[in-house]
């Protein structure tokens, strides 16, 4: 929601899970949220002064999360709050007031008035913070700028995991020892509008119900929202910035990522081809959808196909293992199919597909108890 220009998460936390003040009981659709927009739009502003309502009304901490170890040494929490949060200031003072109280840093924590407020989380670190981590009454996990241009896949860690399976491990740590902490406790993404093909959604299979003119939706327990700040937008617009990227190759598919809420489908290596079951080598389960593996002149062809009892069916996620569905719990075949897309020798019938096929081999089943 924009009010006096600027930007609030009103829609979102309507959405995610919330006790009812007046019934005491728990409402809501959704536990995780992405938020995305154009740059400037005033969204990562407008989530702090969430963090700060959360904190004055409820007395709930919050968390960054950031990829490193070192990110969190070189003091990313206090740069955040001091640099991107503290010079704004909202048309209700808020953040003017909150600033002005006792508020001391290191590179772990931030308190306020003697309190903890904010906590900073390495998701390099997940398996490490288990038994670290002592923070109370944590209710949102918040990562900002959280995927740059062309990051289809994060691994993070000395043995590298899917970024997605840790900050699982880090959500669940963080959600325990205060009431109703599992259903309440939320992961929040930030980001500026860009690939579609992105770590998030092709781990997360938004891009199954997502679509490029979507603006706000709320499915399978995560709700996503295009934050279109026409305010800002306009000032970049008519600045001499923006009539320089137009007008640039490069910049004006940024203009239009990054000021005209536009999601870029990369479209690489999608190539909807014939499909010649003969050439079909295995079948595999992703959730309820099955991905058949084609092999072509090129290399593989990935798409999503109906189920087909002649051909072998492989899952890396035990609960798709049945009778008919082998389970490879050291994730050969997304191993290898992993190196064969690295080498740029994989063609995907659609976008839908790909995002499929990023989640079975991010779900990769050697990898989940790797720490």
């Amino acid at each position: 929601m924009i009010r006096n220009g600027y930007y609030y998460p009103d829609e979102m936390y309507e959405h995610l899970t919330h006790i009812n003040k007046k019934t005491g009981k728990i409402e809501g659709t959704a536990i995780i949220g992405c938020c995305f927009g154009n740059r400037t739009a005033g969204k990562t502003v407008g989530h702090a002064i969430k963090l700060i309502d959360l904190f004055n009304e409820s007395g709930y901490t919050a968390a960054l999360l950031v990829r490193t170890k070192d990110d969190m040494k070189s003091g990313y929490l206090e740069k955040w709050w001091t640099s991107k949060i503290f010079p704004a200031d909202d048309y209700e003072g808020k953040i003017k007031a909150f600033r002005n109280r006792d508020i001391q840093f290191t590179a772990e924590k931030m308190t306020v008035d003697g309190m903890d407020f904010c906590y900073c989380i390495p998701i390099s670190m997940s398996a490490k913070m288990k038994d670290t981590f002592g923070g109370a009454r944590c209710a949102t996990l918040l990562m900002d700028e959280a995927y740059q241009t062309g990051e289809r896949l994060l691994m993070l860690g000395v043995r590298a995991r899917p970024a997605m399976a840790r900050i699982f491990d880090i959500w669940q740590t963080v959600a325990r020892n205060w009431d109703n902490a599992i259903n309440l406790t939320h992961i929040i993404f930030l980001a500026n509008v860009s690939e579609r093909d992105n770590w998030i959604f092709n781990d997360l299979g938004v891009n199954t119900f997502f679509r490029p003119d979507t603006k706000r939706t709320c499915q399978k327990g995560i709700y996503i929202e295009i934050v279109n700040n026409k305010t800002a937008a306009k000032a970049v617009t008519e600045s001499l910035m923006g009539q320089v990227m137009k007008n640039s190759i490069s910049g004006a598919a940024q203009f239009e990522a990054n000021q005209n809420n536009m999601f870029l489908d990369n479209k690489a290596f999608v190539v909807p081809a014939g499909l010649d079951f003969k050439n079909c080598v295995m079948q595999l389960a992703v959730r309820e959808y099955t991905l058949g593996v084609f092999r072509t002149s090129l290399g593989m062809h990935i798409s999503k196909i109906n189920r087909d009892a002649r051909i072998p069916c492989t899952c890396n996620d035990v609960a798709n293992h049945t009778e008919h569905t082998e389970f490879d719990p050291s994730n050969q075949w997304g191993m290898m199919l992993q190196e064969i897309y690295a080498n740029g020798q994989m063609t995907f019938q659609s976008q839908e597909s790909k995002g499929l096929f990023f989640e079975y081999i991010n779900l990769g089943g050697g990898s989940r108890g790797a720490s």
